[in-house]
């Protein structure tokens, strides 16, 4: 038999942007600097045994990273999936002769961290229907109290 899914997009719209904004911009910065600390780790295992690491692999080992804990889980699993992915695209390439194809940067450029995209899923976020609301999750580190 086979399995049926339903997927359901919410459009929402910020209309209290001035309240929210520095929660939004302090998940995206943590985004960033959760990629970072993963294209570091891939680094490291890279220059030791030659291989990069999968995407699982590094969820695994960042997992108790202090990063890791700025985003709800599964957001963070998401920001490295990308990694992994880029990872991926890039080996792809340079196995297909082009010699000009680099690997996945970090992102920062100077002293400044551009903002990533955070990918929340199912339980990162909470839709209130009542007050006509979206709720996204923190993870542990961004929280106050």
């Amino acid at each position: 038999m086979a399995k049926q899914v339903v997927m359901r997009t919410y459009r929402a719209r910020i209309c209290n942007y001035s309240q929210v904004r520095n929660d939004l911009d302090s998940l995206g910065f943590a985004a960033s600097k959760l990629w970072n600390v993963g294209r570091w780790t891939a680094q490291r295992v890279w220059d030791e045994c030659g291989q990069i690491p999968d995407a699982n692999a590094l969820m695994a080992y960042l997992k108790n990273h202090e990063r890791y804990a700025d985003l709800h889980s599964q957001s963070s699993q998401r920001v490295l999936q990308e990694l992994g992915e880029a990872f991926e695209s890039w080996y792809g390439k340079r196995r297909n002769g082009n010699t000009n194809a680099n690997p996945p940067g970090y992102r920062k450029h100077n002293d400044d961290h551009p903002r990533s995209t955070i990918t929340f899923k199912a339980a990162g976020f909470k839709h209130d229907t009542h007050n006509n609301r979206i709720r996204l999750s923190k993870g542990k580190n961004l929280k106050e109290d």
